[in-house]
């Protein structure tokens, strides 16, 4: 491989990045169903999927807080004595 600007490799590696780019998005999100049917279940699916996700965020957060609540009222308690 010669060291010169004029070198065909570089055309070549520009060229593979450039053709993983424009593959990336059909490997991250795969296409949906044709099925108008199975579309929809799989779009329900989809929906179910991210309120349980949320509904998780929310009890995480729910949680913290009630430690968070716990932690201050022991150390006021710690405080008192």
């Amino acid at each position: 491989m010669e060291t010169d600007d004029n070198s065909p490799w570089y055309g070549i590696l520009i060229g593979l990045i450039l053709i993983l780019i424009m593959l990336a998005p059909s490997y991250l999100y795969p296409p949906l169903p044709t099925h108008e049917s199975l579309r929809d279940d799989y779009i329900k699916a989809m929906i179910a999927l991210a309120e349980k996700n949320i509904s998780e965020k929310e009890a995480r957060k729910l949680e913290k807080k009630k430690k968070a609540s716990e932690e201050a009222a022991a150390a006021g308690e710690y405080q008192k004595l």
